[in-house]
């Protein structure tokens, strides 16, 4: 988390987190790092959502066996990558 707190109130930072969690974190600590999700919002939660990220895309993560679109994730260059431990991470780390 130390890091995590770091990273995401660099100024420009560009992030990506692996699961809803880490999505969370990172939006309340800077919304404007997030790149993308990964899943895709909920209506009802758009309106607690800063408007100005409801369009980031949908990349994926690692829960309920969906996949991260790794073309997706490398195209919006992020400078840091924020994972949490299973078998599917580790994978996901060797790849990038």
């Amino acid at each position: 988390i130390f890091a995590m707190i770091i990273f995401c109130n660099a100024e420009n930072i560009k992030a990506y987190g692996s699961n809803p969690v880490i999505v969370n974190m990172i939006y309340l600590l800077n919304p404007q790092s997030l790149i993308g999700f990964n899943y895709k919002p909920y209506k009802e939660d758009l309106e607690f959502i800063d408007k100005s990220i409801h369009n980031l895309p949908v990349i994926g993560g690692f829960m309920n066996g969906t996949q991260t679109n790794l073309e997706t994730l490398i195209k919006l260059k992020p400078q840091v990558v924020f994972t949490s431990g299973n078998g599917a991470i580790r994978d996901f780390e060797k790849k990038i």
